[in-house]
């Protein structure tokens, strides 16, 4: 965040003081304006757009909380920052008065240059975690849109069904077919939309919560505090990151971005574990490649991304093994090609097994992760014509996780792209 990207508003009936803490303020980089009374100062909004506003409690014509309300109730300038500043009304009382009138911060004089620069500084942080929120919030409204329009798209194919079986009786069976479907498709958009608005609550009420805190703690001038909760504001905002980014993934998952392909397991096996790299090192983990002279067929990134998404799920659950190990490969079940990816980590408790490919779902939240990677590879795998599951026996005794691909063949991979 650089300073000259916000704009500070000083309102103060007094020119020269005015005067000065603009220019303090221009020293540190930020831009400036500044108004002798309330009344002023509205007219300076429309021309000057200030992110946030430093102004004097008591002056004439209209004060500082008087200005302070007309910023909070106009819909166009809520979203700008009002700090009350006043040498008279310091009492604790008086200050909550200032909150009371929308005030986002109180600064009581006699205040040193130095620790002004700090609380401004302090706001201009807030101010870019606004301005961070209200991006991600715009990236979630994409993705409802982009469900609406989903679920718009299912509804019509559900009316086509019902107006061809008014024409052709042997197309009954199709239409209840096609409304079962739709009403599977229903259930499954309001389930994500559910669970995406209960995930993404946790880290803005986290957001909010600390958001508190950090005025309590400017304030109170408790520099230590400060950086703690901006460091849990930080870490919200980056879950909401991460969170978003994976939602985006899994809502592009069913459109292919290339055409189906025959490429060699060993290549995309190898593609996965480069991505996987960083993980595997850090973790310490050997992993075993049994080769297998076998061609897959289909979308060579998405088949890539099921095998780093399960080698980064096997390293993170590793728990502590003092020699984690991973195996990858296929076997045959009768006629019918089965991959697997093995390891000796923390296991899963038979209990949960079949939670683990659901949204959201963390069955450690000590575990750095969203709950989207599982739910991702089978929707992936879905897509490929095959089935996901895991097998463990139990907590502390490793885990496998198998799939099938239909377009799987064991045959040597001669011609195969690589």
């Amino acid at each position: 965040m650089n300073a000259d990207q916000i704009r500070i508003l000083v309102v103060d009936d007094d020119a020269d003081v005015a005067r000065g803490t603009a220019h303090l303020l221009e020293n540190a980089g930020y831009v400036t304006a500044t108004a002798a009374n309330g009344v002023a100062a509205l007219d300076t909004l429309a021309t000057f757009h200030p992110q946030l506003v430093l102004s004097d409690r008591d002056m004439p014509a209209m004060d500082g909380m008087e200005l302070c309300r007309r910023i909070k109730g106009d819909p166009a300038l809520s979203d700008v920052l009002v700090v009350l500043v006043s040498g008279t009304y310091t009492e604790s009382e008086q200050q909550s008065d200032g909150f009371d009138s929308g005030a986002d911060g109180y600064i009581a004089r006699p205040i040193a240059n130095r620790e002004l620069a700090a609380r401004v500084k302090a706001f201009a942080r807030i101010i870019h975690l606004n301005n961070l929120l209200r991006q991600q919030a715009d990236t979630l409204q994409a993705i409802n849109d982009e469900l609406r329009q989903s679920r718009a798209a299912a509804l019509n194919l559900m009316r086509d069904a019902i107006a061809a079986s008014e024409q052709l009786q042997n197309e009954i069976t199709e239409r209840k077919q096609a409304e079962a479907a739709v009403q599977a498709k229903n259930q499954e958009l309001e389930q994500f939309t559910y669970a995406v608005s209960h995930d993404l609550r946790s880290p803005l009420v986290t957001i909010q919560t600390f958001l508190g805190h950090l005025e309590e703690d400017i304030r109170d001038q408790n520099s230590a505090h400060m950086a703690k909760d901006l460091g849990y504001l930080h870490a919200a905002a980056d879950q909401m990151g991460r969170l978003l980014e994976e939602l985006l993934e899994l809502s592009r998952v069913d459109h292919q971005p290339s055409p189906p392909e025959d490429v060699a397991l060993s290549v995309v096996v190898t593609e996965a574990l480069a991505l996987a790299a960083g993980r595997i090192s850090q973790r310490g983990v050997q992993v075993v490649v049994t080769a297998t002279p076998a061609v897959l067929h289909g979308n060579r990134a998405r088949l890539v991304a099921v095998f780093q998404n399960l080698v980064d799920n096997a390293c993170k659950f590793m728990g502590d093994q003092k020699e984690p190990r991973i195996a990858i490969g296929m076997e045959t079940r009768g006629t019918e090609p089965v991959f697997f990816v093995r390891d000796n980590g923390g296991g899963i408790a038979p209990g949960q097994q079949k939670k683990l490919f659901g949204l959201f779902v963390r069955l450690n939240p000590q575990v750095e992760g969203t709950g989207l990677g599982l739910a991702l590879v089978k929707r992936i795998i879905e897509l490929h014509g095959g089935r996901i599951w895991v097998e463990s026996p139990g907590v502390g005794q490793g885990a496998c996780f198998y799939f099938t691909l239909s377009g799987a063949v064991n045959r040597p991979n001669e011609g195969a792209k690589s």
